[in-house]
């Protein structure tokens, strides 16, 4: 009897990092960060990252807890203008590679010049590198990758700051 063994060669991957400090050097209340393109023939399988937000802290006590901050990462079709890419409070409902929301927690720092305590405000509360697998295919055209964040309007600005590594399947 003869046995016929199907045997798959791995595809090869590749990982790509990255990351930002102080994206676009903005205080705002949304702040999109453009992340590692992909290809046709490319697929995404994995992306650990790590992001902080820092707001500053306008004095009120007890302000950081009620601020929510949105972060997101998205991928779109490659070319696609900053401003069309989806902010993740503002469109909670769109398919989302990373999806996650969490408040500011304040911290006192107490300056060694002038000894004056100030309020600093970050997040996520619940620090420590994420890792999503969620998986998309490149597409005849390619995918370009955002990471984005945002705060409710009324709520404020924030500086943000993010890194980490995407991998790939390279193409067959």
């Amino acid at each position: 009897m003869t046995r016929v063994i199907l045997a798959c060669m791995a595809r090869a991957t590749e990982w790509r990092r990255w990351y930002g400090e102080y994206v676009d050097d903005a205080l705002a209340h949304i702040i999109k960060f453009q992340m590692p393109s992909f290809t046709s023939g490319e697929t995404l399988t994995r992306v650990r990252y790590h992001w902080q937000a820092q707001h500053p802290s306008l004095g009120v006590a007890a302000e950081a807890p009620g601020i929510i901050i949105g972060v997101g990462i998205i991928d779109v079709p490659s070319g696609t203008a900053k401003a069309d890419v989806p902010s993740p409070l503002s469109y909670p409902d769109v398919e989302w590679i990373a999806y996650e929301h969490t408040s500011f927690l304040p911290y006192t720092v107490i300056s060694p010049d002038t000894y004056i305590a100030y309020e600093l405000d970050l997040a996520p509360v619940q620090g420590g590198e994420r890792d999503s697998r969620a998986q998309r295919v490149g597409g005849a055209l390619g995918r370009d990758m955002w990471l984005c964040a945002e705060v409710d309007q009324d709520q404020g600005v924030f500086y943000l700051s993010c890194g980490g590594s995407s991998l790939f399947l390279l193409p067959a």
